[in-house]
Parts: C-alpha cells; structure tokens; sequence
C-alpha cells in the first residue's frame, strides 16, 4: 500500500515527508530522466510505500512503462543517500564518452598545431589563429587531464 503526500506541507505536521517515515517505510521520488526535474507538476510529491520491496517493484513497473523516467527510493534519513536508484538503459548518459574525449583532445592538437605553424608562416601577423590554437590546447588538456583521473579511479577502485 501506497500513499501520495506533498514534499513539503507547511500545513501538515511536521512539514517534511521524511518525518512522516517510519523505520521500515521508503518514499519513493519519480523524476525525468532527462531533465532531472520532478514530475507531478507545480507541487512535488513523493510516494510513501510500507517496505522496500513494495517500492523496488513499483520502480521497476514505472520505468518499463515509461524508459524517460527515473526513480529514487530514500529512507527516513532524507535525499543524502539513496537506497537505490531505477532507470532504463536507453536513458542517454549524460557524460562524454571516452571515445569523445580521446579523439577530440588528439584533434583539437593537431588543429592547435596547424594554427600555431599556420602564424608562424606569417610572421605572427595575425594573432588570432595563435589565440585559438592555445583555446584548443587548454581544452584537450581538460581533456586529457579528466580521462586520466577516471583511468586512476578505475585503478583505486579494482584494488
């Protein structure tokens, strides 16, 4: 059994929708997946259900039902950690790719490269294609710098 109740009611006490939570009770909050944004209109609300396993089942029949969404089940502690997370597969990651990172940081390099020398020819007449080319340096060295500390993390992790 489930109920609906308001995030925040100034009107209930208390106001909050983790104090209404019992130690066995989850709430469970639906978002779209996309734009990270409650759903349920001008009002957020969450469902309150008795149990976990209540909760992970009506997740999982969400999102089969409509793959845009998102769930998340919190306990009485609130929205710091929570107990799970349901989404679909076919929610596009929001991340850029690995693949992404390395090709663009190889080409915004040698593009770097070729404006750099491209100036050079011309006696640093004009400086523009300089200031670009240390644009795209900087940009893939964000790159090359962000792929390296998931490659550490991915190490750190496997030990």
């Amino acid at each position: 059994m489930s109920k609906v109740v308001r995030v925040y009611d100034p009107n209930r006490n208390p106001p909050e929708w983790n104090a209404l939570l019992s130690d066995s009770q989850v709430a469970v909050f639906v978002e779209d997946g996309h734009k990270e944004v409650p759903i349920g209109g001008a009002e957020p609300t969450c469902e309150i259900f008795d149990d976990l396993t209540a909760a992970n089942a009506h997740c999982k029949e969400l999102i089969q039902q409509n793959p845009r969404l998102r769930c998340l089940i919190f306990d009485h502690n609130g929205r710091a950690n929570p107990l799970a997370i349901y989404e679909s597969p076919k929610l596009v990651n929001r991340e850029l790719s690995i693949r992404f990172r390395r090709w663009s940081s190889a080409a915004l390099m040698i593009a770097a490269l070729v404006l750099i020398w491209y100036d050079w020819r011309s006696d640093f007449e004009r400086m523009w294609r300089s200031v670009l080319a240390w644009k795209f340096v900087t940009t893939a060295l964000v790159f090359i710098t962000w792929e390296g500390v998931l490659i550490l993390q991915r190490r750190l992790k496997s030990r």
